[in-house]
């Protein structure tokens, strides 16, 4: 019988790299069926969409999440009954904590194997919190190195796999190149002036806070830098609010795809994953 795997990602980025893990599935196992809750992307890369989460739940902050409370509850709900009814041969996790915490625990208490893929920073923030994420998983996929001996340490089943951000880079690298020799860029990244890229995430709540004070930190380097950057925005969160898109209107940002960005030489950029791909890229942030 071909085995049944559920996937779980409730952020852009999750999405992303969930993703390139169905495109992996399809092509090692093509008879399993890939079903879950996640992105656009996943859905696309071959996935079964049972429900877009990261449309509905990329959220962040105390009061985001107690609102949304009534939303979780219903949805962990409807994963318990689909559990009862349509127990998956394994579910994957990625990312996204606090939702997928939960999931653990309702897959492990019916005997469903769960691997989770990019696990939370337990080591930073709740060291504690290691034994009760590997009591409920069979398999934690790592991506940091050292993350796997933590782990081992405590007697739990960890590999470690990589940061999925150094493989997507360097297509990216190799695209961008191929765009820069053939002169199929964007125009503004077109020529050799420095360019300013604005990163505000991929939470359209994000977007609504930390955006307008880009704009402004963007608008001072303007009339204080000679000669004065172009400015790109990029950002996974979907249409602007209108206020927000008058001012990027009005200091004259170009909007582009997350991919394309990469090519800035300098980046205002919000917390998160994106802190990682800068690094990676080894371009100045702020």
């Amino acid at each position: 019988m071909a085995p049944r795997i559920l996937l779980v990602a409730g952020e852009p980025s999750g999405d992303q790299h969930g993703a390139e893990l169905v495109r992996e599935l399809r092509a090692r196992l093509p008879q399993a069926r890939i079903e879950g809750l996640g992105g656009e992307q996943m859905a696309e890369a071959g996935m079964e969409m049972l429900y877009n989460l990261p449309h509905q739940l990329a959220i962040m902050g105390f009061w985001a999440v107690a609102f949304r409370l009534p939303r979780i509850g219903r949805l962990l709900s409807v994963v318990r009954a689909w559990f009862d009814r349509h127990p998956p041969d394994l579910v994957v996790l990625i990312d996204y904590p606090g939702f997928n915490g939960q999931v653990a625990r309702l897959a492990h208490n019916r005997g469903i194997r769960v691997a989770y893929f990019i696990t939370p920073q337990v080591w930073a923030w709740a060291s504690s919190r290691v034994h009760r994420l590997g009591r409920l998983c069979d398999l934690l996929l790592v991506i940091l190195p050292f993350e796997e001996r933590i782990y081992a340490d405590h007697g739990y089943n960890a590999r470690f796999v990589g940061h999925p951000l150094t493989e997507q880079l360097q297509a990216f690298r190799q695209r961008y190149d191929q765009r820069r020799a053939s002169r199929q860029l964007p125009p503004p990244l077109q020529g050799d002036d420095p360019v300013l890229g604005l990163l505000p995430g991929s939470r359209r709540q994000e977007v609504r806070g930390v955006l307008p004070i880009m704009l402004r930190a963007a608008a001072r380097l303007l009339d204080q830098l000679q000669p004065a950057p172009r400015l790109v925005l990029a950002s996974r969160a979907g249409p602007l609010p209108d206020g927000v898109a008058r001012q990027v209107a009005r200091v004259g940002a170009a909007a582009l795809s997350t991919g394309v960005a990469g090519a800035v030489r300098v980046r205002l950029r919000t917390d998160g994953n994106i802190r990682a791909d800068r690094f990676l890229q080894r371009t100045p942030h702020q």
